[in-house]
């Protein structure tokens, strides 16, 4: 299972210094591209063949060459004033979920990169792909293809939520295996539809 945070922090062991700067811009570069992308593969799709449309996932990870680590459940200041090693209070991990929450600056970028969503919602493609999805007997009318468009069109907190807050932390020599688990993790969601 993947540990899950809320603040990234970069220490200089060596010197003592913390900062998160560097971490914060990397975050925010990657988040923000995310609305972009998406609306890039959708467009793709809306003018593609039907029969040239493949399922597709985005999964937002940071690779960083620095080591990784995450602070016990019982972290406190009196444990870092006390500890002559950094695992004195925090375990080493491969890769790290984090939640990164977002301002309004983030929202009126969305409006303008989902402002083109409205052109999608008619085109024969979504329409065959929708008549495809209507008849799958585990198909979910509220979690329909159309419903998710025009949530995104409209900006809606719920979905940028779920698609644009939590991005992957990852160290680069653990990068392979993380893709990996991510691969088997949409095969095993694709053998299942």
């Amino acid at each position: 299972m993947m540990q899950t945070c809320v603040k990234g922090t970069e220490i200089n062991l060596s010197t003592g210094e913390v900062f998160d700067k560097e971490i914060r811009h990397g975050i925010y570069q990657l988040q923000f591209a995310l609305p972009r992308l998406l609306t890039q593969m959708l467009s793709y799709f809306a003018v593609s063949k039907y029969d040239d449309c493949l399922a597709f996932a985005f999964c937002p990870i940071l690779v960083t060459n620095a080591e990784l680590f995450v602070a016990r459940g019982d972290f406190d200041i009196t444990m870092v004033e006390n500890s002559s090693d950094i695992s004195d209070f925090a375990e080493r991990v491969p890769y790290l979920r984090l939640w990164q929450g977002y301002g309004s600056d983030f929202e009126k970028q969305c409006l303008r990169d989902f402002e083109s969503i409205p052109r999608f919602l008619g085109t024969a493609q979504l329409d065959i792909f929708l008549k495809n999805y209507e008849k799958r007997k585990d198909s979910f009318p509220n979690h329909s293809p159309a419903r998710f468009l025009k949530s995104l069109y409209q900006v809606d907190r719920t979905i940028l939520q779920g698609l644009f807050t939590n991005i992957i932390i990852c160290n680069n020599a653990q990068f392979p295996s993380l893709v990996d688990i991510i691969m088997s993790k949409i095969t095993e969601g694709l053998s299942s539809i």
